[in-house]
């Protein structure tokens, strides 16, 4: 795979977040944040600097955060499912 595909690849990861756009999200990839992981690292104020995102960052940051709870489900869910 090429470095376009795996592009392509990020942004669609990142643009299935509800509540990012598919511009915000090519945005926020070529930024330098590929994953759900490097978003939830991110500060508001790198993200704020990164054009098209400006003033939508804590936006973007709370979709971030819904989407990593939506993924987790309800608190110890997630690992007693995987220990069964």
């Amino acid at each position: 795979m090429g470095f376009a595909e795996k592009v392509a690849q990020a942004v669609k990861a990142v643009a299935a977040i509800p509540g990012i756009t598919p511009e915000q999200a090519d945005a926020l990839v070529h930024g330098g944040l590929l994953s759900l992981e490097d978003l939830m690292q991110a500060e508001a104020s790198y993200l704020a600097e990164i054009p098209a995102i400006g003033d939508q960052a804590p936006a973007i940051l709370e979709a971030v955060k819904a989407e990593v709870a939506r993924r987790n489900g309800p608190a110890g869910e997630a690992g007693e499912t995987s220990a069964a």
